[in-house]
């Protein structure tokens, strides 16, 4: 997407990543914003892809090319998502003498006052601060013109097939949730199940986070009427953003923030498959701890435990699945796997003007 080029009060930087998830929100903060924006790519060393640094200002977690892009003049303001991206956020502003204004997507494993702005989606336990902008819903929306496109290419291969047509988009555990082949085979004969009862179409579709295991199980489950697309790094076609355009009715599991909020900012019917919490100890340990750092719902008498084991880096804010899954619910953009069909129609808001208010406040 071409930034608009316009005289603007600052210049600005955004960190780039290989989460594309991450980098998505933080680029609709700088479109929105206006201003002539530089993207700069940022690559992380192979041994901390899927391992987590120690969350400081450094750049020894990213790889030598990206970090020589990092020179002065420094921006006067810079943008990023996610926790890696975070470090070399602070270590900008350090070497910058504080010069550089910087604003985080997300919930800062530590150091939250020394962040210009924290944009928080609901999902993010961060308590509240001058310097916190809490948002009810992630910054995650599909363009117009990418799903008219997406509609069109799949039209021959989805339009005809029975309706409704019911879409089952398939996540993978998470620290706070389990998710197996079991609950996803159980979940997938109860979907077959209500596609069949209404005499409609089952496409099920699995993610970049399905374990390989479960993906297998699923297809060697699925039912012969159904459609299945397994997805792979390697696969030449994705049929997501179709399923989007042509998707009668959605049930999308619980772990899948970005599926979640994009079906729901659609207006298309959506349910919500909850899933349980882990069974193992020491999960249910750092669940503990994460509770003892939420200021909004943790015990009183466990907030100053909390904060000095943030302070710490012992304990960061904890990410709270269910907060966004019942305020998806209340406000009537989804409702729980099971209750009853989801009636959709509801687009949920944008707030990216006010994030941009609140960003161009801070000059």
């Amino acid at each position: 997407m071409a930034y608009r080029l316009m005289p603007a009060p600052a210049k600005t930087w955004l960190l780039t990543s290989e989460k594309l998830g991450d980098t998505a929100q933080a680029r609709l903060i700088a479109n929105a914003l206006g201003w002539t924006t530089a993207e700069v790519p940022i690559a992380v060393r192979e041994r901390f892809r899927f391992t987590k640094p120690a969350m400081r200002p450094s750049l020894d977690h990213i790889e030598p090319a990206s970090a020589a892009q990092l020179h002065p003049p420094w921006p006067k303001l810079a943008i990023a998502a996610g926790r890696r991206m975070a470090m070399v956020l602070l270590w900008l502003k350090a070497e910058s003498g504080g010069r550089t204004r910087i604003v985080y997507l997300g919930r800062p494993q530590r150091h939250l006052e020394r962040f210009d702005l924290v944009i928080a989606p609901s999902q993010f336990r961060v308590p509240s601060a001058p310097n916190v902008m809490p948002l009810a819903y992630p910054l995650v929306r599909i363009e117009e013109a990418a799903l008219t496109c997406a509609k069109q290419a799949w039209q021959n291969r989805l339009a005809g097939l029975p309706k409704p047509l019911v879409v089952l988009l398939i996540g993978g555990p998470q620290r706070v949730l389990r998710f197996d082949s079991g609950l996803a085979l159980d979940l997938l004969n109860r979907t077959a199940a209500l596609a069949r009862a209404e005499s409609g179409s089952l496409y099920v579709s699995t993610s970049r986070r399905t374990p390989p295991d479960i993906a297998e199980a699923l297809a060697r489950a699925m039912p012969a009427e159904a459609h299945f697309h397994r997805w792979t790094p390697e696969a030449q076609e994705n049929p997501y953003l179709g399923l989007l355009a042509h998707g009668d009715a959605f049930v999308v599991t619980g772990d899948s923030i970005s599926m979640l909020v994009e079906v729901a900012g659609l207006g298309r019917p959506l349910a919500i498959y909850r899933q349980p919490p882990p069974s193992n100890p020491w999960r249910r340990g750092l669940q503990l701890v994460g509770r003892a750092v939420d200021e909004e719902t943790g015990h009183p008498a466990l907030r100053p435990a909390g904060r000095l084991l943030y302070r710490l880096g012992l304990a960061s804010y904890p990410r709270n699945l269910s907060a966004l899954h019942a305020r998806l619910i209340e406000e009537g953009y989804a409702v729980p796997f099971g209750d009853r069909r989801p009636a959709g129609g509801n687009c949920l808001p944008s707030e990216l003007p006010a994030v941009a208010e609140r960003i161009r406040a801070l000059f």
